[in-house]
C-alpha cells in the first residue's frame, strides 16, 4: 500500500511526526468512488503512524466541478492543497494552501519551479 510506503520512507529519513503529507489526487481517470475509498484508507494509514498532518493535493476542476472526482463531502472534510494557475483561486471550499504557478524561477534552478501559498 502506497501508505504504508510513505511511511517507511519517512521514517527512514527521520521526518519529524508534525511533517505534512499530502496524497496527490490528479489523475483524471480514477473515479469518484475509487478516489473515496482509497483517500481515506491512505490518510488514516499515515495518521495510525504517528504523522497528524496529512491532506489531499488536487486541481480546482476536479475538487469543484459536479463531475470533478475528488468533490465529495469526504475528501473535502481533509485539508486540501488545491493546484489552480490563476491569478485568483476560484475554489469555494476550505483549503490549506494554493498552488498558484508552475512556471517561476529561482536563481540556483535550473527550468521553472511550481510555487504554492499555505495557511497556518
Amino acid at each position: 500500500m502506497e501508505a504504508d510506503f510513505v511511511v517507511a520512507k519517512m521514517k527512514e529519513y527521520n521526518m519529524p511526526k508534525d511533517t505534512w503529507v499530502w496524497y496527490d489526487a490528479e489523475l483524471k481517470y480514477i473515479s469518484r468512488d475509487t478516489y473515496n475509498k482509497v483517500i481515506p484508507a491512505f490518510i488514516n494509514r499515515v495518521k495510525a503512524a504517528g504523522y497528524k498532518n496529512v491532506g489531499v493535493y488536487s486541481g480546482v476542476s476536479q475538487l469543484d466541478t459536479t463531475n470533478g472526482n475528488t468533490n465529495t463531502s469526504t475528501i473535502r472534510s481533509y485539508p486540501i492543497w488545491v493546484a489552480q494557475y490563476y491569478k485568483h483561486l476560484q475554489y469555494t471550499g476550505t483549503y490549506k494552501g494554493w498552488q498558484f504557478s508552475s512556471q517561476e524561477h529561482i536563481d540556483g534552478i535550473d527550468g521553472n519551479v511550481d510555487v504554492s501559498m499555505f495557511f497556518k
